[in-house]
């Protein structure tokens, strides 16, 4: 069978185990420049949930909080890898940049500042709590624009369960954290 280009439209590429129709494509670009953007921005979110996770396992007295605080720092560092995976789909190569290190300066980050501040566990609690939330809603913004990519609407709805997970998590540790400091 011999390849036509005429039939390239109707065709689906699988990149990275994402598979997309080039038809729905060609009919979104409007709302590229848009999914592009949120993209890097969740992107950049993750990165700083990354160091905020990694800078509070280095805090003093966080006792078995540490095992929430290291899975919720693996999570970044594994959702930043598979947001960069439909990222790197998505993007046009001439005229995207690529995802890295240099799109997220933690020099600028008021997040560790604030997180560097706080001393009770109940308060990197409820900071972190307060930052899942804050991740949701942009996975709420990226997710209205890609829904109609099937593998990737997957993902990242995992990704969100997961992070309602993490968020549910930081509640109850709060309210136990809170609970415990006022019997002592």
């Amino acid at each position: 069978m011999e390849f036509n280009p005429s039939q390239r439209l109707g065709t689906i590429f699988i990149t990275c185990g994402l598979q997309l129709n080039v038809l729905d494509m060609e009919t979104r670009k409007p709302e590229r420049n848009e999914m592009i953007t949120k993209l890097i921005l969740l992107w950049n979110e993750q990165r700083s949930r990354e160091l905020l996770y990694l800078n509070a396992l280095k805090k003093d007295k966080m006792g078995t909080f540490r095992r929430v605080l290291s899975q919720g720092h693996l999570s970044a560092m594994i959702f930043q890898r598979e947001i960069k995976w439909i990222y790197d789909y998505f993007k046009c190569c001439l005229t995207d940049k690529d995802l890295d290190g240099n799109l997220y300066s933690p020099q600028i980050d008021p997040n560790l500042q604030v997180l560097d501040s706080l001393e009770k566990l109940e308060q990197v609690a409820s900071f972190f709590k307060c930052k899942e939330e804050a991740i949701l809603k942009s996975y709420r913004a990226v997710s209205g624009l890609i829904e109609w990519d099937l593998d990737s609407s997957k993902l990242l709805k995992e990704h969100r369960e997961k992070i309602r997970e993490f968020y549910d998590t930081m509640v109850s540790q709060e309210k136990e954290i809170y609970k415990m400091s006022r019997v002592i």
